[in-house]
């Protein structure tokens, strides 16, 4: 599957995949490319990590601050050729991956430490703050020897959904320029769609790994709460965040105020206590109904124009519960002056905690009887 992203809760995203052994067996191209795809082309020879890191440094050269001016990346990964180059050579003399992820290039929303790149959570009240280690996401996507290739946007400190900030200004919707990608991992999510790498790591509070990923044709995983570590990840709600004192956008500056009131007092400890009925309630109805997973679409209307805020998302049952759910193509609407293909939507399945592996293969199952996903024609191959 092409993922787009994973949240911390961490979240993983990826473009949707291409199907069956047949299609690996063909010469190797990079729109589309799945993490087995790129992979298999390792192997062959027919490409290496160096070309791939150029050809996805050549795509957000086109279509980054040119072309749709998608306003996505933060900060380009200096490092990422040379890393690439040291994979290939320890292909070459042992003939095998360092790990699961070799040679993948990988978008990091920008609210997740790196210890070699500045980590802002797109607020210019952290510019130029570079962490002294990296999140505990960064090291596994490192040793599983992935390639951070660039930090991207979101929406400032991941508060809301239309990914604009003070750091980076409002990243762009790739089906339809005058939307946004949604968010808070929106940068993540319209990367991963534009083909800018093959998969993508954002974080997900209430909605923001699976609203991008319905709202840009590809694939977001909330895992259960607590399965990805979210130390190193700048925070929004402790209770909720999954990672699938200065200046900052004026659009955040009424939830600040408001969480800066909050205390954890008699009226806390009622919403944790519905939360937990919540939960109880859902696993009951399962277990009644004999269910694997329920499924909805995910956005009750399509994704905001620019300048207005994202509302009437379902991913709240999500969230508010902590249970595991994944978003997949679910299509698009018809077609517009300002939308070719028609603007997408994304279907949503949540489990039980602990299910991912079976929300994965439901997913994919949709995705392979469907074959909804289509790349957006405002980046199209180079």
């Amino acid at each position: 599957m092409k993922l787009v992203h994973v949240v911390l809760t961490g979240a993983l995203m990826l473009p949707v995949s291409s199907g069956g052994e047949a299609a690996e067996t063909k010469p190797f191209q990079l729109d589309e490319a799945s993490i087995s795809g790129v992979q298999a082309a390792y192997r062959s020879g027919a490409t290496t990590a160096a070309r791939v890191v150029q050809s996805y440094l050549a795509r957000i050269r086109a279509y980054d601050q040119a072309g749709p001016k998608l306003n996505v990346v933060i900060f380009l990964n200096p490092r990422a050729l040379d890393e690439a180059v040291a994979l290939d050579e320890h292909l070459r003399e042992t003939g095998k991956f360092v790990g699961p992820l070799h040679g993948i290039p990988v978008l990091l929303k920008d609210n997740i430490n790196t210890k070699d790149m500045p980590t802002t959570g797109d607020s210019l009240s952290l510019a130029g703050y570079t962490p002294a280690t990296d999140a505990a996401i960064t090291r596994k996507l490192r040793s599983a020897g992935a390639i951070i290739l660039a930090k991207v946007n979101l929406h400032e400190f991941a508060i809301w959904g239309e990914t604009v900030s003070s750091v980076r200004g409002q990243t762009l919707n790739p089906y339809d320029l005058t939307r946004t990608p949604d968010g808070s991992s929106g940068g993540t999510g319209a990367g991963v769609a534009a083909n800018f790498a093959v998969a993508g790591i954002g974080t997900d509070t209430v909605n923001s790994i699976r609203s991008p990923a319905s709202a840009n044709s590809i694939v977001g995983i909330r895992p259960t709460l607590g399965l990805v570590s979210r130390a190193g990840v700048i925070p929004y709600s402790f209770t909720q965040d999954a990672a699938g004192s200065g200046r900052f956008h004026p659009n955040i500056e009424e939830n600040i105020k408001k969480s800066q009131s909050l205390e954890m007092d008699d009226g806390y400890r009622m919403r944790l206590q519905k939360r937990s009925e919540l939960q109880q309630r859902v696993m009951q109805i399962m277990a009644d109904d004999r269910l694997d997973a329920i499924v909805f679409p995910h956005q009750k209307r399509l994704v905001v124009p620019v300048g207005e805020t994202q509302v009437e998302r379902n991913g709240a049952l999500g969230s508010v519960t902590g249970f595991p759910s994944i978003v997949v193509p679910g299509g698009f609407s018809s077609s517009t002056a300002t939308a070719a293909l028609g603007v997408p939507v994304g279907i949503e399945f949540l489990g039980r905690p602990w299910t991912e592996s079976v929300l994965i293969e439901i997913g994919y199952g949709y995705e392979q009887a469907t074959k909804h996903r289509r790349p957006p024609p405002t980046t199209p191959p180079l």
